[in-house]
């Protein structure tokens, strides 16, 4: 899923959310949000809080 992700790049309007992570992976919000913490914490993924469904990806 991470390829997928990074293949994007920008082509996410408004950027990535949990809401559209997690639509792309069919999981819940709940392991969506788990999932980006774990990729921010293992470094993979910087991630910016803008709102509270709002997650963009650098």
């Amino acid at each position: 899923m991470l390829t997928r992700l990074l293949d994007m790049g920008d082509h996410f309007v408004g950027g990535m959310t949990t809401r559209k992570y997690a639509g792309m992976c069919k999981f819940s919000k709940v392991t969506a949000s788990r999932d980006f913490g774990d990729l921010e914490a293992r470094g993979i993924l910087q991630i910016c809080r803008v709102a509270a469904d709002q997650l963009v990806t650098n």
